[in-house]
């Protein structure tokens, strides 16, 4: 497979998982206070949206390369 064919699949890839999911989630663990050996720590769960338009881009931009790879092969 060409490099060319290989990126469009992993931006198709990456653009229908941003369309299905619209987020990564994430888990942040902060330190509110230490004493001597005793510690407190907060966790917080935040998600890094992602908008449906650049996972859409995303995913044209793969199925573009995918069939321009193919397109230059068949050349």
């Amino acid at each position: 497979m060409k490099p060319l064919t290989i990126a469009g699949i992993v931006l198709v890839i990456l653009g229908a998982v941003g369309l299905y999911f619209r987020g990564v989630p994430y888990t942040k663990k902060e330190e509110v206070f230490r004493v001597g050996n005793m510690k407190a720590q907060v966790e917080t769960r935040n998600t890094y949206e992602v908008h449906p338009a650049i996972s859409g881009l995303v995913l044209a931009a793969g199925l573009g390369l995918v069939l321009y790879s193919a397109r230059k092969r068949a050349s």
